[in-house]
């Protein structure tokens, strides 16, 4: 009854405010369609694109390129200030569709035009834009580090808004770390300033944010309220990343009460709307999900196959190349501004100390995000082991069925149906291989004395192959069961054939079962 008064809210929320959020839509696009300067263009385009991040993501990105290749045709006539806007939304775009790198380079771009403003506002705006590209990467050391400039800059202005948002994402920083307390200080001081502003969308965030905290916290009742009053409002205002963040987050809360297949519901619409937004990095949290669950429901197949759509998603989004670009842009912004600031100072020795001490601690920070990645990719591998040796399972119950159709036939139709069942297996591994070898022996008791009282000393793939020959598998099986080329089994036939100095005509296993 409780979740069935949810939902009757839900849509009546969403019915009530459609009309309105279309009336917004049609009062920025006719003030884009009215101007007739570049300039008053592309204000208007830059409104219109930052209200449809959060409803129209596609046109969204056209909107903001557009204003983009406007300002570059018409580089004289814009200001610098709104070519660093349009650059702080580039960098919104590629961070959300996850290029965190070419994120980084919009948002230093802007900062080198801002910082020649002297635009204290939009300076604390990069940095906080930066640091959560940092969040995103996991480095929280350098995410902290941005937050805090950005919470020095809009204190220094008195910038409400601004200071909330900071300690909304230092709060979502110390939840990922675990130090669930000190979350719920800032959550709590993010929420008391938004009330004072009277900021709904603001609130909306936080809302956002606490959900997850409590769900951390055991608060799974609060968790849910929040999370369907947020589904509901992200519906009506037609926020789409919102929506796929709270979907996720729903699945997270029905999983932690195995409550399964209504928390795959829920992942499934969020990987869904995800794939059509091209919101890579909720694909991949996505398909963690849907491992899990799977796991959870001990279909094992689907569960480790997910998993490795994850670890792909996942490994493109925070792989140590990524890092490596980021910290290279980083470094050579930080280098410009302390060349520039070796110049003033007219090759002053403490500016010189100041280059080395920063390139000291990117160094370390480099150093550190490395061991953070292999750690983490440690974890991934163990995962991944864990669902192969399932499969693993699998099939040595398939050779084990193949071998006894093999020995237990009769007839020859039977024993071609047999070796048609051989054929299908896979020996890509050394575990598949030594219980593939097992059960030949069962059948072939004589034939792996024969191989090893001989005079030639066979290799390990010689042998390989001479089992498989005997099996009567033409080349291009063998490739196809051992998972290599059809030309490294010819090589290794041609080796072999010269070790026993026999002709093309000569057949290998009979050759070699006459010889004994």
């Amino acid at each position: 009854m409780k979740y069935c008064c949810i939902f009757l809210v839900s849509l009546f929320t969403t019915i009530s405010f459609s009309q309105e959020i279309d009336s917004t839509l049609v009062q920025l696009e006719e003030k884009l369609t009215n101007t007739t300067s570049d300039t008053e263009k592309i204000k208007a385009m830059l409104t219109l694109g930052e209200y449809e991040l959060d409803h129209n993501f596609s046109r969204a990105e056209y909107i903001i390129t557009e204003a983009f290749n406007l300002s570059q045709k018409n580089k004289g006539a814009i200001t610098d200030h709104y070519k660093a806007l349009i650059q702080i939304q580039l960098g919104v775009l590629k961070r959300r569709k996850s290029e965190h790198a070419e994120a980084i380079k919009h948002y230093l771009n802007a900062l080198v035009f801002f910082e020649k403003e002297k635009d204290t506002a939009n300076i604390a705006d990069v940095y906080h834009n930066i640091g959560t590209v940092h969040k995103f990467q996991k480095d929280f050391t350098a995410s902290f580090s941005n937050y805090n400039k950005a919470l020095k800059l809009n204190t220094a202005i008195n910038n409400k808004e601004g200071i909330a948002l900071v300690l909304l994402m230092k709060g979502s920083n110390y939840r990922a770390l675990e130090k669930l307390d000190s979350a719920e200080i800032y959550y709590k001081k993010c929420k008391d300033i938004f009330v004072n502003i009277t900021d709904s969308k603001g609130l909306q965030q936080v809302n956002n944010f606490l959900v997850r905290l409590y769900l951390k916290m055991n608060k799974v009742d609060e968790a849910l309220q929040l999370n369907q009053s947020n589904i509901a409002i992200a519906k009506k205002n037609n926020e789409k990343l919102n929506l796929v963040t709270n979907y996720i987050k729903a699945s997270d809360i029905y999983y932690k009460e195995k409550e399964y297949r209504i928390a795959g519901k829920y992942i499934d619409s969020a990987l869904k709307l995800s794939k059509k937004e091209g919101f890579k990095d909720r694909i991949a949290f996505a398909y963690g999900k849907k491992s899990r669950l799977w796991y959870k429901l001990e279909n094992y197949k689907s569960a480790y196959f997910s998993h490795r759509k994850y670890k792909s998603y996942s490994d493109s989004l925070y792989n140590i190349d990524n890092t490596k670009k980021i910290q290279e842009l980083e470094l050579k912004f930080k280098f410009q501004q302390e060349k520039r600031e070796v110049q003033l100072l007219a090759d002053n020795e403490s500016a010189k100390k100041k280059i080395y001490l920063v390139l000291f601690i990117i160094t370390l920070i480099l150093s550190a995000i490395i061991a953070f990645l292999v750690k983490r990719d440690f974890k991934y591998k163990k995962r991944l082991l864990q669902l192969e040796n399932k499969a693993l399972l699998q099939e040595k119950e398939r050779i084990t069925k193949a071998f006894n159709q093999l020995q237990n036939s009769t007839n020859a139709e039977e024993r071609i149906k047999a070796k048609q069942e051989i054929l299908k297996l896979k020996i890509l591994t050394d575990d598949d291989w030594l219980h593939f070898k097992e059960k030949f022996e069962l059948l072939y008791p004589s034939f792996l004395n024969l191989l090893k009282d001989s005079n030639f000393q066979f290799t390990k793939s010689e042998t390989r192959l001479l089992i498989l020959k005997k099996l009567d598998l033409e080349t291009k099986e063998i490739a196809n069961m051992t998972g290599v080329s059809n030309d490294s089994v010819l090589k290794t036939q041609y080796r072999l054939r010269k070790k026993l100095s026999l002709d093309k005509n000569i057949d290998v296993i009979h050759f070699l079962e006459q010889s004994t």
